[in-house]
């Protein structure tokens, strides 16, 4: 087995990035990734789609990037994501249509660029209903 194969094999052991799965993605990942976007924040919120386990190491998650405006009638409201916020702070995911790819690889080492959520790990059911009906709605497959 190779390095990156036993690297590959510890991620998908110890993190989950499953569908629904929420995670604070460095803004410098989003601004590579986003055209035009701009922030001075240090991070946004991420929303796991991923339906499947990696399969090699620059595998990508898709995710939909949080936001705490309301963009548009569709987006995917989830509440709670900071412990400062509260549980009844909102935040929007799906103001851009399609996920954005991000590696997998950026989840690892000693200052990852994306790591989970530390206060909200996941949506609840009813927020995971909402989510596979927006992306129905949208024509994503969840």
């Amino acid at each position: 087995m190779t390095s990156d194969e036993r690297l590959l094999q510890a991620i998908n052991f110890l993190m989950d990035y499953s569908m629904g799965t929420i995670w604070r993605v460095d803004e410098s990942i989003w601004q590579s990734k986003i055209r035009k976007y701009r922030s001075t924040r240090k991070w946004h919120p991420g929303l796991s789609l991923s339906q499947a386990s990696a399969t090699y190491i620059h595998d990508t998650i898709p995710m939909l990037q949080g936001t705490s405006v309301k963009h548009n009638s569709e987006a995917l409201t989830v509440h709670g994501l900071t412990e400062e916020r509260g549980s009844l702070y909102p935040t929007y995911f799906g103001r851009i249509l399609r996920p954005v790819r991000i590696e997998i690889i950026k989840s690892i080492g000693k200052n990852p660029l994306i790591e989970p959520n530390s206060y909200k790990r996941a949506v609840n059911a009813e927020e995971m209903e909402q989510l596979k009906k927006m992306l129905a709605q949208r024509g994503v497959r969840s």
